[in-house]
C-alpha cells in the first residue's frame, strides 16, 4: 500500500499525507470495533471515515437501514470507504464546486444468511 502510494503521488509530502489518512481510517475501524465488540454500525463507520472527508457536511447523504459490519471486515471496509471518498475528492463529485456523494444500502435476509447491497452514486452539478 505504501509503495503504491509513493509511486502515484506527486511528492513525498503528498504520499505521507495519503498514508497517514489511510492509517487513520484503519485506526478508526479498530477503535469502533474495540468499543462495540461484535461489529460496527455502518452509519457510525461512515460518520468516522467519510463525513470528515466531505468538503461540507451537506455534500454527503447517508441512507439505509440499521446494518452492522463484522469486526473481521471492518478494516477492509474502512479502507474501501476511504478510497471511495478520496476518489470523490480527486476525480468525482467532491472535485467540483457542489457535487454530492450519496451512500445508500439495503439489506435482505434469507433463511441462512444476511446479505446487503450498497451503492455509491456521485453527482456533480
Amino acid at each position: 500500500m505504501s509503495l503504491q502510494t509513493i509511486r502515484t503521488s506527486a511528492s513525498l509530502q503528498d504520499a505521507a499525507k495519503a498514508i497517514v489518512r489511510r492509517l487513520q481510517a484503519i485506526a478508526a475501524a479498530q477503535e469502533l470495533s474495540t468499543a462495540t465488540g461484535d461489529g460496527i454500525d455502518l452509519r457510525s463507520l461512515l460518520d468516522r471515515i467519510v463525513r470528515p472527508m466531505a468538503p461540507t457536511p451537506d455534500r454527503v447523504v447517508v441512507d439505509g437501514p440499521d446494518a452492522v459490519v463484522s469486526g473481521t471486515d471492518a478494516t477492509s471496509f474502512s479502507l474501501l470507504l476511504h478510497e471511495l471518498a478520496a476518489n470523490a475528492i480527486k476525480h468525482g463529485a467532491w472535485a467540483s464546486g457542489n457535487g454530492l456523494v450519496q451512500v445508500t444500502w439495503a439489506a435482505s435476509a434469507s433463511a441462512r444468511r444476511r446479505s446487503g447491497r450498497r451503492s455509491w452514486p456521485m453527482t456533480a452539478n
